[in-house]
């Protein structure tokens, strides 16, 4: 801070390049690295031409983005549309059929006979007068065997 100098009336507008030199009386010193002054230099050429290949990237990337959104919301809104809201399923069917089906077969049963019907067994003489509903037994149950 001894050994400073002040430049004055340098214009800010401006870029100003210097070296300094230190002197011991009559001895040069070696020269400091060249030092630039003034206001900014703008960007270099290597991060303008990244900025130029990097906009239209950036671009391409963010269409293709959106392209495959919309690719994949439209096909899984067409999957949704195609699925059958509410299918009747095979075992409703053959249940249906099974009922009005009241024979029983003999190998379905496996052998068993079916259960007597208490009710009709239970009752007084002045209700057997009455038409009762019809029982309708449950359907047989399969018996499966291993070998």
């Amino acid at each position: 801070s001894a050994r400073s100098a002040d430049v004055f009336h340098l214009n800010p507008n401006l870029t100003y390049w210097f070296r300094i030199i230190p002197k011991a009386r009559l001895t040069e010193g070696e020269p400091s690295k060249v030092l630039r002054i003034g206001p900014g230099g703008g960007l270099s050429g290597p991060a303008i031409a990244g900025i130029a290949a990097g906009i239209p990237c950036s671009l391409l990337l963010l269409l293709l983005l959106l392209g495959g959104t919309a690719y994949l919301w439209v096909y899984c809104s067409n999957k949704r549309s195609q699925r059958a809201r509410y299918p009747l399923s095979r075992a409703v069917e053959k249940t249906i059929q099974s009922q009005t089906d009241k024979t029983p077969h003999n190998m379905l049963t496996g052998g068993l006979k079916m259960a007597p019907d208490y009710n009709r067994l239970q009752q007084a003489s002045s209700e057997r007068s009455v038409a009762l509903p019809n029982f309708v037994p449950p359907p047989p149950v399969r018996v499966a065997t291993t070998v």
